[in-house]
């Protein structure tokens, strides 16, 4: 058969594994595929469901066959705008298969082929599976984002909400490593393969299925495939309704361990969470998700949760995050807000004493108040209920570094970026650890993927000059600062950079980046005072780190790590904020 087939406006390139409309590629995955090519190569003609079934399943898998087949068809049909009802390419054939219908344009010499072609991969097919082992193991894993496929785009809430409580259940899996909801999150609606998807993220396995909610009823139509050959290994539906959702996403949890031979961690009694309050909660998690959060809503949304259901501890934790953590966005903010904080996640943990988020939520609060022992404390209480929260490793991370401890911040950070790959957060949090861990080039390494993951983001141009500077590669340096301003909105200025570099040297860039007077005036205090470190400015140095501890900005903790203000160590002043943050002067 051709490497090309083509039909009406698709096109079928059976090298590349792609489906395109008029050109344009359509997102199609595997099992689809296989079951397109087989159809378009036996066309008019009629595969049964049992011959499908060998070519997409290796005898010994555990499928539910009719539900697997009927989604994979169901997946190519409205990859090509089609209907089982008034089909245009894909006919059903009473109980027995289906045949493709379209108008193929084949060479004269290929009438006869089709059926034997056909034949010819379903019989290969069937001899590649049988030949491929039965068990498969799995170490790491992601949940793509389920579909929405309801008709009202209202509910996108529900099918994320899932997403994330799936990647949550999972996360309870001792030894199982989960991807985090942000990495996933990258991948809605992309039209790479679930091959890449998986290499791009580092896993193993994949889940992947669509949610429909259709008033008070629920389908959740899950897969479970092997990542590095693309592989099916399970499929099922779950049907109920959506006072049952809970029950039903923990089947659907339980299930997916079974299936790589492991089961979930302890978990309090869903039956006992009032299920209006949890579809309240997935809302809040939803708004609380987006990057800036919208702190408005999530948090109405978990407070309706509590009326709901005063015994819902997820809720409690999930309003303590949005007091924890809105004063970071420049949101509007209230002086009590770490209290009432605090108290939302002690409310939590007297609910639930095993729920990771109230641990961490608690754990950042010491932080921020100096009580490093009680925030380590916290943190390590927060890994062991959830090994996979991501959010517990990003902190620990921070907070280690803060303390001088490189080689245990580092291996925290590592820890995060293998849960979430694609994260800002994560490959940030790591990159902090490697350049005050004294670990330069890797530093710069793990800033690179950040400019290629997050290319618009000014500020990895900035991190990246420090970087280049502490090893003397100063060309390279003062191009990223250059580049970094550009991004800003500071273009004459770095223009003059450029020019004036050759014969001022970097120091003379410190000296006309100062003079600005929209950087004099707006700039961040850390930023100058690092900028006046490398002129030797001693007095303006320890100006601006008094000020950047005043303005409680979000680099100061590190300033007992940073080699740069070793010049200045000794002064009293620097000494005095040293003492304020309860850090141990070196």
């Amino acid at each position: 058969m051709a490497d090309v087939i083509r039909f009406d406006d698709f096109e079928v390139n059976l090298r590349s594994r792609e489906l395109r409309k008029k050109g344009v590629p359509v997102s199609l995955q595997e099992q689809p595929f296989r079951i397109l090519e087989i159809l378009v190569a036996a066309t008019g003609n009629v595969v049964t469901r049992e011959e499908l079934a060998a070519a997409l399943w290796p005898a010994g898998t555990f499928v539910e066959f009719d539900r697997g087949l009927n989604t994979a068809i169901n997946k190519l049909r409205v990859a090509l705008g089609d209907s089982a009802e008034d089909p245009r390419f894909i006919e059903t054939v009473g109980r027995r298969g289906y045949r493709f219908i379209g108008a193929r344009r084949l060479p004269a010499w290929g009438k006869f082929v089709p059926a034997v072609a056909a034949l010819a991969i379903v019989i290969g097919a069937t001899a590649y599976f049988e030949k491929t082992p039965k068990t498969t193991s799995i170490h790491s894993i992601a949940v793509l984002p389920l579909t929405n496929l309801s008709k009202n785009q209202e509910q996108e809430f529900f099918a994320d909400g899932m997403t994330d409580q799936l990647i949550t259940d999972l996360a309870k899996i001792r030894g199982l490593g989960v991807i985090s909801h942000q990495s996933v999150m990258r991948f809605k609606s992309s039209h790479a393969s679930l091959k890449q998807i998986a290499g791009e993220l580092g896993v193993d396995a994949l889940v992947e299925g669509s949610v429909v909610r259709n008033g008070s009823r629920v389908r959740v139509t899950a897969q479970l495939l092997d990542g590095r050959t693309d592989r099916h290994l399970w499929a099922s539906d779950y049907d109920g309704e959506i006072g049952d959702v809970l029950s039903l996403q923990g089947e659907l949890a339980r299930d997916i361990a079974a299936q790589i031979g492991s089961k979930l961690g302890n978990e309090p009694s869903r039956s006992q969470i009032n299920s209006e309050a949890y579809l309240l909660y997935l809302r809040g998690r939803y708004e609380w998700n987006k990057v800036p959060p919208n702190f408005g809503p999530a948090m109405a949304f978990f407070e309706q949760a509590i009326k709901d259901d005063p015994k819902f501890a997820l809720a409690y934790a999930g309003l303590a995050d949005c007091y924890a953590t809105r004063a970071g966005w420049n949101t509007q903010h209230l002086p009590t807000d770490d209290q009432t904080a605090r108290s939302l996640a002690n409310k939590a943990l007297q609910i639930d004493p095993h729920l990771s988020e109230a641990y961490t939520t608690l754990a950042s609060l010491d932080r921020f108040t100096y009580d490093y022992v009680t925030s380590e404390s916290n943190f390590r209480r927060a890994i062991a209920a959830n090994p996979n929260y991501i959010i517990a490793h990003q902190w620990y991370s921070l907070l280690l570094t803060r303390l001088g401890r490189p080689d245990e911040a580092i291996r925290e950070g590592r820890i995060a970026v293998q849960i979430d790959p694609l994260s800002w957060y994560a490959n940030g949090t790591l990159a902090v650890a490697l350049e005050f861990g004294g670990r330069t080039r890797e530093a710069i390494e793990r800033r690179q993927v950040l400019m290629r993951l997050y290319p618009d983001d000014a500020e990895q141009h900035f991190k990246l000059f420090w970087l280049f500077h502490a090893i003397g590669r100063e060309d390279e340096a003062v191009k990223e600062f250059s580049r970094g301003l550009k991004s800003d909105g500071f273009a004459a200025l770095a223009a003059n950079i450029d020019k004036q570099y050759p014969s001022v040297g970097v120091s003379g860039v410190i000296r006309l980046y100062l003079a600005d007077p929209v950087i004099s005036k707006d700039e961040a205090r850390w930023a100058k005072a690092r900028a006046y470190a490398f002129l030797r400015d001693r007095e303006r140095t320890v100006a601006n780190l008094e000020e950047s501890f005043s303005r409680n900005e979000g680099a100061i903790p590190y300033i007992n790590v940073n080699r740069e203000f070793d010049f200045v160590r000794d002064d009293p002043r620097f000494q005095a904020i040293i003492r304020k943050m309860k850090l141990t002067s070196r």
